[in-house]
């Protein structure tokens, strides 16, 4: 079981929350602030498992 520290858990519950604004609430999260929406996006490296080159995308 992976251990947090605060700040990340924080940091996770409210991308997980966001999330959840987003599917049932898509007004509601586009009336959130974009710089606090952007925040807590996903990072373009972690969308493809954070593989950097193209032999690790094929493993």
């Amino acid at each position: 079981m992976a251990s947090f520290g605060r700040t990340r858990l924080m940091g996770i519950a409210v991308k997980r929350f966001l999330v959840q604004v987003q599917r049932r609430q898509p007004a509601d999260h586009a009336t959130l602030p974009e710089d606090f929406r952007v925040r807590y996006e996903a990072s373009v490296a972690r969308l493809f498992g954070e593989a950097q080159t193209t032999e690790a995308r094929q493993r």
